[in-house]
C-alpha cells in the first residue's frame, strides 16, 4: 500500500481539485475571540486537536483548528472519494502516511489556531484531518500510537444553474473521426475552453459522483494533454491553444473513434490560472455527439504470422510477419505480460477492442515498415530484448477512417523451448 501511494499521489493531488488557503487569525470586530494556545510543546500522549467546520456551503467552508499546546501539525481537508480510491478512508495510519508522502505535505504544517478558506465543490463529501508533527517519524515507524484527528462533513447542493445561461451552441457537424461546433459564451469577455469526454465515462461520473467533479476532472484531463505536449495546464488555456474568447467553431484535439458517442463539455476557466488543482467555476454546459458510423468497403486488413522466436544472448526476439493493405494509413503494435492485467476476462478473439485499453504503451510502426505490411511479401515486426514469459503482442491497423481492425496472441514460456 505505501508504495502505491508513493507513486500516485501526484496525480491525485490533480485529479481531485479543490484549494484551501491559510486564513492569518487576526481578529475581526465580528468574530469570536481566537482562542488563547498554551506556549509549552505538549508530548505526544497528551496532545490534541478539536477540529471545527463552519460556515458551509455548496461551494466553500471554513475549517478550524484549535490544539492544547504549540506543537507543529499538520492541518489539511481531503475529498473522501480520495481516500476512497485506496481504500483508506477508516484507516488513520494509511491516511497520515498519505499526506507525510507527498512532497507538498510543507504546505500543510502549522502551529497555533489554524483556519482553512476553502473553495469546494458542491455535494461532495470531505474530511478535515490533523495530527502532530513533533513525533511523525515515531508515526511512521510505528513506535507510538497513531494519533488522526478527523471531522467529516459534506457540501449542500448548489443552486441550479441553467445551460442557456452560460453557452449557447449550434451547427454541430461530424465525421468519423472529427466534430465541428459553434459556440457562443454569455459573457463575451470571459475566458472559456472544453474538454471532449467519452459518452460512457461521463455517464459513469455522474453516476458515481458529484456533478461538480465532471469540470475537476475536464481540469485533469487539459493538464495531461498539456504535460504531453510540453506545455503546462496554465499554457493551454491560452488563446493560442485550447482556450476561447467569444464565439468560435471547436473541433477535436485528437483523433476521434469513429460510431462512438462522445460528450463534449464547455466551462469558463480563470486565464491567470497555473494550478489545475483550482477550479475557477464548476458549471459547464454538455453537448452530446455521435461520430460516422465507418464504411464497409475501406477497411484495413490485418494478417498476422505465427511467432518466430529467435534466441538473442540470455534474450530472445519474437518476430511476426504482418500484411495488411492499402486501405492501411496506420498500424499500431505493443506487448504486455499475460499476468500484468485481467486479460483472461477480456479475452475475445471475435473483439479484441475489449483488451486495447490495456496496451497503453503502443506505438506506430516506421513508414517503411507499414509501406512493406502493404507488400505482398509482408513486414517482418520485431520485439527484441524478450524475456522467457507469458506474453500478449497486439496488432492494430488503422483506415483514414479511424476504423481498427485488431489482432492479438498469446505466447505462453512453453514457446520459448523450440527457438532458432
Amino acid at each position: 500500500m505505501k508504495k502505491l501511494l508513493s507513486i500516485l499521489f501526484v496525480v491525485l493531488a490533480t485529479l481531485f481539485a479543490f484549494s484551501c488557503e491559510k486564513n492569518e487569525t487576526t481578529k475581526k470586530t465580528n468574530e469570536p475571540e481566537i482562542p488563547v494556545i498554551p506556549e509549552e510543546v505538549v508530548s505526544p500522549e497528551e496532545f490534541e486537536i478539536e477540529i471545527n467546520v463552519k460556515d458551509i456551503t455548496a461551494t466553500s467552508a471554513t475549517a478550524t483548528a484549535t490544539p492544547n499546546g504549540s506543537n507543529r501539525y499538520f492541518f489539511r481537508v481531503i475529498t473522501k472519494m480520495e481516500l476512497d480510491a485506496f481504500g483508506i478512508y477508516n484507516d488513520d495510519y494509511q491516511i497520515f502516511e498519505y499526506i507525510i508522502e507527498n512532497p507538498n505535505s510543507g504546505n500543510w504544517l502549522t502551529s497555533g489556531y489554524a483556519t482553512l478558506d476553502c473553495t469546494l465543490a458542491a455535494e461532495t463529501d470531505y474530511l478535515a484531518v490533523a495530527f502532530n508533527f513533533e513525533n511523525w517519524e515515531a508515526m511512521h515507524l510505528q513506535d507510538d500510537e497513531m494519533k488522526l484527528f478527523r471531522y467529516a462533513f459534506k457540501t449542500p447542493k448548489g443552486a441550479e444553474v441553467d445551460p442557456n445561461s452560460l453557452f449557447s451552441t449550434s451547427d454541430l457537424v461530424t465525421n468519423h473521426t472529427d466534430f465541428n461546433l459553434t459556440v457562443t459564451p454569455s459573457k463575451s469577455d470571459a475566458q472559456w475552453t472544453y474538454y471532449i469526454w467519452t459518452k460512457k465515462s461521463y455517464d459513469e461520473t455522474l453516476a458515481n459522483e458529484a456533478q461538480a467533479n465532471i469540470v475537476m476532472r475536464s481540469y485533469f484531463g487539459l493538464n495531461n494533454i498539456a504535460v504531453e505536449q510540453g506545455y503546462s495546464f496554465g499554457d493551454i488555456i491560452q488563446e493560442d491553444k485550447l482556450g476561447r474568447k467569444g464565439t468560435h467553431t471547436i473541433s477535436s484535439y485528437q483523433t476521434l473513434k469513429n460510431n462512438t458517442d462522445y460528450v463534449v463539455v464547455l466551462f469558463y476557466v480563470d486565464p491567470t490560472t497555473t494550478d489545475p488543482t483550482s477550479v475557477y467555476d464548476y458549471n459547464y454546459v454538455a453537448v452530446p455527439f455521435k461520430t460516422v458510423e465507418p464504411s464497409k468497403d475501406n477497411i484495413a486488413t490485418l494478417e498476422v504470422s505465427e511467432p518466430v522466436i529467435v534466441a538473442d544472448g540470455f534474450k530472445y526476439s519474437v518476430n511476426f510477419l504482418v500484411k495488411t493493405n492499402q486501405y492501411a494509413i496506420d498500424m499500431k503494435v505493443g506487448a504486455q505480460l499475460w499476468g500484468n492485467y485481467e486479460f483472461e476476462k477480456y479475452w475475445d478473439p471475435n473483439d479484441w477492442s475489449q483488451i486495447q485499453a490495456f496496451f497503453l504503451y503502443r506505438t506506430s510502426v516506421e513508414e517503411e515498415t507499414l509501406a512493406a505490411a502493404k507488400s505482398a511479401e509482408g513486414a517482418t515486426i520485431s520485439f527484441p530484448g524478450v524475456d522467457k514469459e507469458d506474453y500478449v503482442f497486439f496488432f492494430e491497423a488503422i483506415n483514414e477512417e479511424n476504423t481498427p481492425t485488431q489482432f492479438a496472441v498469446r505466447v505462453e514460456p512453453s514457446a520459448f523451448n523450440n527457438v532458432q
